[in-house]
């Protein structure tokens, strides 16, 4: 089937730990909850489904930037012919532990994106796996291949400008290494993709009767946390 033509495209949002689908109100498998924005607006009533985690060969990824809600990263992924946007924010937890990871992913198989965030230590992580085995970082503490160090002890403005760095290494990463490899999405793809984006990001449901990439459940243990920081 030619790729302009794909039948599906769902948008879903990486929060709390959850892929978060914006669907219409009572839409089978829904629920609505009432948005929490970390700047302390108020927040929205969202009707949505929620996904443990999801998987399908990975098309394309890049960096965007919404006009609102500022750069994030776009995921493509394809599973027959449903395409999925997987949109996580640039520099959170759940991205750089993704990005560390790819360079070790086999590109010619599916991949399960398993996001996970612990409220008491306000950490956000992904797990990958395909066939059911996690994939390490590709920049382990101990060989981190030109990954930016981190000081113990350093001041509030020398993080920011270290996560400034590891976001500029790892974008260049994905760019020079990791998108000429992989088959991409068609113009018509690209274009649509902007025209059906939701005016306000995706955010949560029990679903039902979920095509075989998406789900929820305990998809199996995950890894230690197994960033070079």
């Amino acid at each position: 089937m030619a790729r302009g033509t794909i039948q599906k495209r769902s948008y879903l949002n990486c929060s709390v730990g959850k892929w978060r689908e914006k669907v219409d109100q009572g839409t089978p498998g829904s629920t609505t909850r009432t948005t929490e924005p970390l700047d302390g607006s108020p927040g929205q009533v969202v009707t949505e489904i929620v996904d443990d985690y999801v998987e399908g060969e990975i098309l394309d990824i890049r960096k965007t930037t919404h006009p609102e809600f500022g750069d994030k990263w776009e995921v493509f992924i394809q599973d027959g012919q449903q395409v999925l946007i997987l949109q996580i924010r640039y520099d959170s937890g759940y991205a750089i532990a993704m990005l560390c990871k790819l360079p070790n992913v086999d590109i010619t198989r599916p991949v399960m994106f398993l996001p996970y965030f612990f409220a008491e230590e306000k950490k956000a992580r992904m797990v990958l796996k395909q066939e059911g085995i996690a994939i390490p970082t590709f920049y382990p503490k101990e060989d981190p291949k030109g990954f930016p160090t981190f000081t113990e002890g350093a001041s509030k403005n020398e993080i920011a400008r270290w996560k400034l760095d590891v976001m500029d290494f790892l974008e260049d990463m994905i760019e020079q290494k990791l998108r000429p490899k992989l088959p991409g999405i068609s113009e018509t793809e690209q274009i649509s993709a902007y025209e059906d984006r939701p005016a306000t990001p995706s955010s949560t449901a029990a679903p039902q009767n979920l095509p075989a990439d998406r789900g929820t459940g305990d998809p199996g243990p995950g890894e230690p946390d197994d960033l070079p920081f």
